[in-house]
């Protein structure tokens, strides 16, 4: 099987995130989780930010998004197969 660019554990720049990125990745997370459900327009906006975070994310955020949403009907598909796709730790909970 050929690994995606967009795969966190073979991206290269995992954990080449800035604390102010890691601050928004987290901060985004816990206010989405916060309401009880979201739009679709909310859920692709959301997915969309994520999918821009999470290859950079360090595996602490990445446990951090995948403990938050692991039980979210409304987790956008595309994170929930990057988390499911990470290391054990972090997709364990996916």
């Amino acid at each position: 099987m050929t690994s995606s660019s967009s795969e966190i554990p073979t991206d290269s720049r995992a954990g080449r995130m800035t604390p102010k990125a890691s601050e928004v990745l987290r901060s985004a997370v816990d206010l989405f989780v916060l309401a009880p459900a979201h739009e679709r327009a909310e859920i692709r906006a959301f997915a969309d930010l994520l999918t821009g975070l999470l290859p950079d994310a360090h595996r602490e955020d990445r446990a951090h998004v995948a403990q938050r949403l692991a039980h979210r009907a409304d987790t956008p598909p595309a994170i929930a197969r990057l988390l499911a796709s990470d290391v054990v730790e972090i997709a364990r909970p996916v």
